[in-house]
């Protein structure tokens, strides 16, 4: 992984994801409220429900043990979207992609 973006043993040896969005996958399920209308998905952590597996995703994301520093600041962030939104607000001039630093 590259300086400034640590995801510890999450990460396989080309720097992608693949084993952190497993991961993520894994902490939500599918469910039904109500047993009507479209599925909605659970985070297993603290089953907080949400409409889109994306957004969840995202929220899931925040109850890993898990931190992604600037490689600009070093201002640390949660989540990898807090990430790319710090990047897209403070450092747009700086960086084309928070990604590219891998």
């Amino acid at each position: 992984a590259g300086e400034g973006y640590e995801q510890g043993a999450m990460l396989d040896n080309s720097g992608g994801n693949t084993d952190l969005n497993s991961m993520l996958d894994s902490m939500i399920s599918r469910c039904e409220e109500g047993g009507s209308g479209p599925a909605k998905f659970m985070c297993g952590s603290c089953g907080k429900i949400m409409a889109r597996r994306k957004d969840l995703r995202r929220h899931v994301e925040t109850h890993l043990d898990m931190t992604h520093p600037c490689g600009i600041c070093s201002k640390v962030m949660k989540t990898r979207s807090s990430l790319a939104a710090h990047y897209s607000i403070y450092h747009k001039n700086e960086v084309s992609s928070p990604w590219s630093m891998i």
